[in-house]
This record gives structure tokens, sequence and C-alpha cells, in this order.
């Protein structure tokens, strides 16, 4: 023999070694202490009013969202929302990746959740204000119209959300 067990059991106690080392490496990458960007901090950014920290770390939790979750994920429409609202805030709206980047949250968000939800009205409002940054007048209409008339058919024509 080579010194190594042949035993089932000790096979077994070595795979769940393996796995518990895993868990721990995943658990350790989703720990705040691990650097990982998190939407929390995008969102503490942009109420601070630091937008340029706010987009980059929006950039950086997508790119971490298209790897973990996939590139056509909802998680990945989720994280493109906040990084085209960091986008308008900084000022960086006009560019043409932030309108393929708007256009693409609208896609994902259509495609997991339907036409008409609140969340695919987030979507559509932050697509309309891109093209109105763009001065593309005519064509931020439509989405901003099909967004207000989600969100007041959702929510009420009173609802503050409505008003934005």
């Amino acid at each position: 023999m080579n010194g190594r067990s042949h035993h089932p059991q000790s096979r077994s106690k070595t795979s769940v070694r393996i796995l518990a080392l895993a868990l721990a490496a995943i658990v350790a990458c989703q720990s705040p202490k691990s650097g990982v960007v998190r939407p929390d901090q995008v969102r503490r950014a942009l109420d601070a009013g630091n937008y340029i920290e706010a987009e980059r770390l929006a950039a950086e939790w997508v790119t971490t969202i298209e790897r973990v979750e996939g590139a056509e994920s909802l998680a990945t429409g989720q994280a493109l929302d906040l990084l085209v609202e960091a986008s308008v805030k900084n000022g960086t709206a006009g560019t043409s990746p932030v309108l393929l980047l708007a256009e693409r949250a609208v896609r994902l968000k259509e495609h997991h959740l339907g036409r008409d939800t609140l969340d695919t009205a987030s979507s559509l409002h932050n697509l309309g204000i891109v093209r109105l940054h763009r001065g593309e007048f005519s064509s931020a209409v439509p989405p901003l119209e099909r967004s207000l008339s989600i969100r007041t058919t959702a929510l009420g024509r009173n609802d503050p959300v409505v008003a934005d």
C-alpha cells in the first residue's frame, strides 16, 4: 500500500473537510470585511453625495453580480439600475455605455418580472432620465410615460413614488 487509507469512511471525512473549507471560503467572500462591494455601500455613497465613489462602487457591484449570479439574472438587472442611478447623479448619464446599461436593465426586468411591475417601472424611469440627459427628448417620453402608468396603477395617483 502507498500509506493512504482506501477505507470509504476516510474518503467521506476528507470530502466533508473539503466541503467545510469551501463553505468557509464562500462565507469569507461574502463577509463585509472581505472588500466585496455591497449595494448598501453604493446607497450610502449616493446619500452622502459622493457620486464618483457611488458610480465606482456600483460598477464593481455589477461586475460581482454578473460573475456570481450570471449576466442575464434579475440580480444583474437590479445592480444595473443602481449603476445607472449613480451615473445619472454623477453626471455621466449622457454617455452611450450608460444608455446601453439602462436598456439592458429594462430588458432583464421585463424578462424576469414582467412588463408592468414596480421594479420594471424603476428601470423604465432610469432609461427615460438617461435619454433626457442625452438630449433624446422624444425617445425619453415613452419609457417615462410607461413608468408613470405602472406606478399610478400600482400605487395610486397620490403616492409620493408616483411624483418621482
